[in-house]
């Protein structure tokens, strides 16, 4: 299993959050997706407003992080 970085992204005037996924790393376990978190958030951060501050005349309302896992099969590899 991999893990990579979702971000939920919630817009003024949207029903449901968006989902991203930040594919700049993939991590072996959650815990190491979890300590990137931890060690970058800052980052993260300013990566997030840059992108997601408007779109499409929607502004961001809010946001927050979580680690997902995919599991990988053999066809992929």
């Amino acid at each position: 299993m991999t893990w990579n970085i979702a971000v939920m992204l919630v817009f003024a005037g949207t029903a449901e959050p968006t989902i991203q996924y930040w594919q700049h790393q993939v991590f072996k376990s959650k815990e190491e997706c979890h300590q990137y978190i931890y060690e970058t958030k800052v980052l993260l951060v300013d990566s997030i407003l840059e992108d997601f501050r408007n779109v499409d005349g929607k502004e961001l309302n809010g946001f927050e992080f979580f680690c997902q896992g995919k599991t990988i099969t053999l066809d992929e590899v």
